[in-house]
């Protein structure tokens, strides 16, 4: 079999050239430290070793998968090259799939022999971990363009991340609470497929903000992501249907090979509703106008779909995410309001002030019913009023005493701590309910009357 030629080979020389042509885009390859991660299940020529080496990487050697997780943490690599050996496959090849994970800021490229690519455990590995495979023997300049390019892809990769990070602190979805994690998990899943997806929460929740996670995460991220606000529609334009499915059929045709985000979906009449559903099931190549098919995300202000008529509701909710009220994360309050306060006391040009200790208490305490918003909202006035310094609780607007009804009771302390530890353990095992049971020492039948009593979908 003849050595293996990248397919993206003369794309990675033309992309190194044209990122050296600007100044703009030097940065993103020649300023990037280029230090290398390399997993030996048999040595690296030396050949190669020296080409790389000429071509600036510092390349840090392993020779057991189990040192990878410490090191890539240690030093930040950002690509890394497996040599995969078939002979010690079940010793090394293995553990290696395990310790590199499929979705990861960091890139990896194999370097095997041509017939390892006939065993299908070997096939599977490099097709679910790897970024790019070379075959020996390597190419030594196709390695290295190889390394610049998926450097860069890494860097991208990183790049979005950040995004993603700042879209969720507008909304407020972020944060460590087992309630959070759980939902982003189940977003980045979602957005691995192109499925319909109805996203269900309070009003201010952040049901936008994860529709725009969504198709930033998917493979259509680069299309265009269209929201279509149903009320609006609804209350504006001219009677006739035949203007408002127009504008109905225009909005789909812009998101055309990307994201249609249909926002508050149960404001249509009825008759709304079943022209809506028309267009989306004519959603195929060529139907009404669209040359490409398009992912469909839609939103109701709660867990039901009261308000959809069955056929609409069975078409839009394939995959349903239900968003937490604020009041059910509490332990990410604080942190969010101390962000918040940094970034609007920033937009004001104003020092930031610092939270007394019985305006962190309010704060925890409140219901919270417009959710990120109402925070938002509060501590927008609390900046202005605050003296000293320093926001206390009358800045705030709020108060522990006119707000007691949210103050728990020791049962209901109990039973948030009980639902709590539960999302804690299955967001740990990505669901499994075994696995989770044996970590709250608990039998997998109790665990499931648990799931059940505090309504915890996972």
């Amino acid at each position: 079999m003849p050595v293996y030629a990248p397919k993206f080979g003369e794309g990675a020389v033309g992309f190194q050239r044209e990122m050296t042509a600007t100044a703009k885009a030097k940065p993103l390859i020649e300023k990037l430290p280029r230090k290398l991660l390399c997993f030996e299940s048999f040595p690296i020529p030396q050949e190669l070793q020296d080409h790389m080496a000429s071509a600036g990487w510092d390349v840090h050697r392993v020779s057991r998968a189990d040192q990878i997780p410490a090191l890539s943490k240690d030093f930040d690599f950002r690509v890394g090259i497996a040599c995969i050996d078939g002979q010690g496959f079940g010793d090394k090849a293995i553990p290696l799939g395990r310790f590199i994970p499929a979705r990861s800021s960091m890139r990896w490229i194999a370097i095997l022999k041509s017939d390892e690519l006939d065993k299908p455990s070997i096939c599977r590995l490099v097709a679910n971990r790897f970024e790019d495979y070379h075959t020996l023997p390597v190419d030594p300049q196709r390695l290295v363009n190889s390394l610049g390019h998926t450097l860069g892809m890494a860097e991208l990769a990183s790049r979005s991340a950040r995004i993603a990070d700042s879209l969720m602190l507008r909304q407020g979805l972020m944060g460590s609470s087992p309630a959070v994690q759980q939902v982003i998990a189940q977003m980045k899943k979602a957005a691995r497929t192109d499925l319909p997806v109805l996203l269900r929460g309070e009003i201010g929740s952040g049901k936008s903000t994860a529709a725009e996670l969504i198709h930033h995460w998917s493979s259509q991220h680069e299309s265009p992501f269209v929201r279509v606000h149903c009320a609006f529609l609804e209350k504006t334009g001219t009677i006739g249907d035949g203007e408002r499915t127009s504008q109905f059929a225009a909005e789909i045709a812009k998101a055309a090979g990307g994201t249609l985000f249909i926002d508050n979906v149960q404001e249509l009449a009825p008759n709304r509703q079943a022209q809506l559903l028309q267009l989306i099931e004519k959603m195929t190549p060529g139907a009404t106008g669209l040359q490409q098919p398009l992912r469909v995300i839609a939103s109701t202000p709660g867990e039901d779909v009261e308000g959809l008529s069955p056929t609409l509701a069975l078409r839009l909710n394939v995959i349903a995410i239900n968003l937490p009220p604020l009041r059910e994360r509490r332990s990410d309050i604080e942190p969010l309001a101390r962000k918040i306060i940094a970034d609007c006391a920033a937009d004001a040009g104003v020092p930031s002030p610092g939270l007394s200790k019985r305006a962190v208490q309010a704060l925890e305490h409140h219901n919270w019913t417009g959710n990120v918003r109402e925070l938002t909202n509060c501590i927008q006035r609390a900046i202005l009023m605050a003296e000293d310094g320093e926001i206390r609780t009358e800045d705030l607007g709020l108060s522990i005493a006119n707000d007691s009804g949210n103050l728990q009771t020791l049962e209901g302390a109990r039973a948030f701590a009980e639902r709590e530890a539960i999302l804690c353990a299955l967001t740990r095992t990505d669901g499994n309910v075994t696995r989770a049971a044996g970590e709250l020492a608990v039998s997998r039948a109790s665990l499931h009357r648990l799931i059940h009593k505090h309504s915890i979908k996972y």
